[in-house]
């Protein structure tokens, strides 16, 4: 009886000590939920692992609200992993992950409704946005040439959404970029936003982070290059570089009143950006930035290269600087938003930024010509967010690495 009722507290312990493991790792982002092993392991025992350690919502605190984070399972998804996006439409939110799957979200009744059609011919799919003037869902993906190369394309189709039913037809591309045949998708940071009179895609270096990602290829400071720049493509289908010096943009996106377009980038240790987007202008990379290279030591002066003596690069030349730089380390910078909804009224005319592997959101306020940055609040939000957007009535929505589908409202309970 004895040894009966140690065999059973030693279980009893044994599982509760695994289970505040994964508690955790769930917390800090960890083994086995974020590491090389993680593609490896089943989507479904991931998601049931979630699901458990997820709470439906959170309070939180930020300057001007309490807030409630409501936490939404994406229904059957596979490992999303890097990629993928989140828009709203006709009062719903669309939903692809980064295989193709396609979602709805109704975020009145909290509901998710799977479509049967889905997005094909992308190894990863990076983002998406409405062109709603032309009835048009633009989507930039990544597409393997062989076994080594692929490229990063930009791709138009008709879409149609009757009766919550969303569906999609008549693919066109718009762009190809050359092909890579080093790729990485976790440093290609692609993004796309539409203007009145052209579409902008933003690319990173699509290569991996060796030296810090400052490549002998150097392709953002070669003019011939499509990598680590962001390409503009007029509706008449002319090209041409809007801007370059870019290591791995995973945001970009634009104001009203007046038009702005603002990107993030992820520097090397402590050197993520955002940055007023000028057509023309060079972001620097892998020239200058104010991070360090990963194999900087502290105390150490020499923290990044000099100017020259990186092929391509010339003190010489104008490089425009971060509009905002963190410096605190791997934050890993991602999409963001300009507020327009009606839902936080102190959030108006602000941008909501968000990170990954920070995961957190910053509230970033701009001066009356969305030129500077005033000041800055962080709101962690416990997840690593991948896109961003709002709802018909102006909550703040996202997705997170982890398959959910996150809303942020005041907590008026």
């Amino acid at each position: 009886m004895k040894r009966l009722l140690a065999f059973f507290f030693a279980t009893c312990l044994f599982f509760g000590l695994g289970f505040l493991f994964l508690i955790d790792a769930r917390e800090r982002n960890t083994w086995p939920f974020d590491t090389k092993m993680g593609p490896l392991i089943p989507g479904e025992f991931k998601q049931l692992v979630y699901k458990l350690l997820t709470p439906e919502s959170r309070s939180l605190k930020s300057y001007h609200y309490n807030l409630k984070l409501s936490f939404n399972q994406i229904p059957d998804f596979d490992y999303i992993g890097r990629g993928g996006g989140i828009e709203k439409l006709n009062g719903e939110l669309v939903y692809i992950d980064s295989t193709g799957h396609i979602s709805i979200f109704d975020p009145v009744q909290n509901t998710f409704e799977k479509m049967p059609s889905r997005l094909k011919g992308y190894i990863n799919i990076r983002d998406f946005t409405f062109d709603h003037k032309n009835n048009e869902i633009l989507i930039v993906g990544i597409t393997k040439l062989s076994d080594k190369c692929a490229s990063i394309e930009l791709d138009k189709y008709s879409y149609t959404y009757v009766n919550k039913q969303f569906s999609i037809s008549n693919k066109d591309n718009v762009w190809k970029s050359e092909q890579n045949c080093k790729f990485d998708i976790k440093l290609s940071g692609s993004r796309v936003a539409v203007l009145p009179d052209r579409y902008l895609v933003s690319t990173g270096i699509f290569q991996g982070p060796t030296n810090s990602g400052i490549i002998k290829e150097n392709w953002p400071q070669k003019p011939h290059s499509s990598f680590g720049k962001i390409m503009s493509i007029t509706r008449n289908g002319d090209i041409q570089v809007y801007a370059s010096g870019l290591r791995n943009p995973q945001g970009m996106f634009v104001t009203q009143s007046p038009q702005k377009v603002f990107g993030t980038d992820h520097g090397p240790s402590g050197g993520d950006e955002l940055n007023l987007i000028t057509e023309g202008r060079n972001y620097g990379w892998p020239c200058i930035s104010s991070g360090r290279l990963y194999s900087a030591k502290l105390n150490d002066e020499s923290f990044y290269p000099d100017i020259d003596s990186i092929d391509g690069c010339s003190s010489e030349l104008d490089y425009t600087k971060p509009t905002f730089s963190i410096s605190q380390s791997n934050i890993g910078i991602s999409q963001g938003l300009a507020y327009a909804g009606s839902h936080f009224s102190a959030f108006a005319d602000n941008l909501i930024v968000s990170s990954l592997k920070g995961q957190t959101l910053f509230r970033f306020i701009l001066d009356d010509k969305k030129e500077k940055v005033i000041s800055y609040e962080e709101i962690p939000v416990g997840g690593r967010v991948r896109d961003i957007t709002t709802t018909a009535d102006g909550k703040i929505a996202f997705i997170t690495d982890k398959g959910y589908l996150v809303v942020i409202e005041k907590n008026i309970e």
